[in-house]
């Protein structure tokens, strides 16, 4: 990723790891209109956990959601490979191949008050406390656009 992205993404955007800790609140950064964001959303409110949410449009996500991901020590980017929230691509031989940038800005993303993150609705919804759908057919079903 390139540098001065990072820079802007941390230098720019609220912590959201500070927030969390400071408000003992998950910190939730999403775009409005979303279904990924909306299943991780009632997942939260019916697992009665307390949460702010940071709702960007598609676009105004990109640095919030780096400011999270990429780690400001050691430049780890953080991407979810639990769910289908690659974009997918044709490469020369009519395969599909991932993306691994366009998963660097995938909503949602949770900030525990602890720091870690969960990186995607599914890991959101297991967190919740509700029983996890753990058929990984019926996961990628879901996941479909």
């Amino acid at each position: 990723m390139v540098s001065w992205i990072k820079f802007l993404a941390h230098n720019t955007q609220p912590d959201y790891k500070l927030l969390a800790k400071k408000t003992n609140r998950i910190q939730l950064i999403t775009l409005r209109v979303s279904h990924y964001v909306e299943f991780a959303r009632w997942c939260l409110q019916l697992g009665n956990k307390s949460f702010d949410e940071h709702g960007f449009a598609p676009g105004q996500h990109v640095l919030p959601v780096l400011s999270v991901r990429i780690d400001k020590y050691t430049g780890k980017l953080n991407i979810s490979d639990s769910a289908c929230v690659e974009k997918l691509q044709k490469s020369n031989n009519n395969t599909k191949k991932s993306n691994k940038s366009s998963r660097a800005t995938a909503v949602p993303v949770a900030v525990l008050p602890s720091g870690e993150l969960l990186l995607d609705s599914w890991a959101i919804a297991n967190y919740s406390g509700l029983k996890p759908i753990e058929d990984l057919e019926l996961q990628r079903l879901l996941d479909a656009e």
